[in-house]
C-alpha cells in the first residue's frame, strides 16, 4: 500500500485527524503566545498554555495511536519487533509536536525559533515513517536523536550570549528528554534483538565442524 493509498484508507482518516486536532492545539497555542507576547525580537516567557498542551495532547494521542496501530496491521504487530517500533513512532512522534510547542516559545529567539521549525516537522514525519522504512535507517535516528540530546544538555550547562545559553529547566523540556531517551531504549533494543537474531541465524546456516564443502 502506497502513501497516497495509506492516507486515504479508514486508519489513515483516523490518524489525520488526530493530526489535525494537534495541529489545531498548536495553533491555538501560538496564538495565544503571540496575543500575550508578540513576535519581537527578546526572550518570552515560556511555557504556554498548559490546558491546551496536555488536555488538546491526551485528547488527540488515541486517535494518532489507533490509526497507526491500524495501520501497520495486526499480523506486523504481533511479530518480533513490531510493538518497539509502534512505540518508538509515538514517542518520536509526540516529541515532534513538544518541538512544536517549544517553537512558539521561542518565537522571539530567532535561532532557536529556526531550529525547534526544522527539528519538529522532521521528527513528526520520521516517526511517522518509522514502521515502513528500512531498519538501516534506525541508526541514523538514534544518532539524531543522540544529538538533540547533546545540544539540550549543551543549552543548560554553557553559556553562549548569541543563542540565548544558558537556558533554565522546564517542564516542556524534562517532557521531550523523557520522551527522546525512551524513543532511543525501545529503537536500540530492537536494533539489538534484530542483530542477535541475524547473527544467530548465521550460525545456524554453518555447516557443523566449520566444513565448506560436502562432507564424504
Amino acid at each position: 500500500m502506497g502513501l497516497t493509498d495509506r492516507a486515504f484508507s479508514a486508519p489513515g482518516g483516523v490518524l489525520i485527524g488526530g493530526l489535525a486536532f494537534w495541529a489545531m492545539a498548536w495553533g491555538i497555542d501560538a496564538w495565544t503566545h503571540v496575543q500575550v507576547f508578540g513576535v519581537a525580537q527578546g526572550a518570552h516567557v515560556h511555557g504556554g498554555d498548559a490546558v491546551v498542551r496536555v488536555n488538546m495532547t491526551i485528547t488527540g494521542l488515541p486517535l494518532v495511536a489507533f490509526g497507526m496501530a491500524q495501520l501497520i496491521g495486526t499480523d506486523a504487530l504481533l511479530k518480533r519487533g513490531g510493538v518497539p517500533l509502534y512505540l518508538a513512532s509515538l514517542f518520536l512522534v509526540l516529541d515532534g509536536l513538544a518541538h512544536a510547542f517549544a517553537f512558539n516559545d521561542h518565537l522571539g529567539e530567532p535561532p532557536s525559533a529556526a531550529f525547534f521549525a526544522l527539528v519538529a516537522p522532521a521528527q513528526m514525519a520520521a516517526g511517522l515513517a518509522l514502521p515502513f522504512v528500512s531498519r538501516s535507517l534506525d541508526r541514523w535516528l538514534l544518532a539524531g536523536t543522540f544529538g538533540l540530546l547533546v545540544v539540550y544538555g549543551a543549552s543548560r550547562a554553557l553559556t553562549l550570549e548569541a543563542l540565548g545559553w544558558p537556558e533554565r529547566v522546564e517542564a516542556l523540556d524534562v517532557v521531550s528528554t523523557l520522551l527522546e531517551a525512551l524513543f532511543m531504549i525501545v529503537l536500540g533494543l530492537n536494533l539489538k534483538s534484530l542483530k542477535d537474531r541475524e547473527e544467530k541465524a548465521a550460525k545456524g546456516a554453518r555447516p557443523a565442524g566449520g566444513r565448506v564443502g560436502p562432507s564424504p
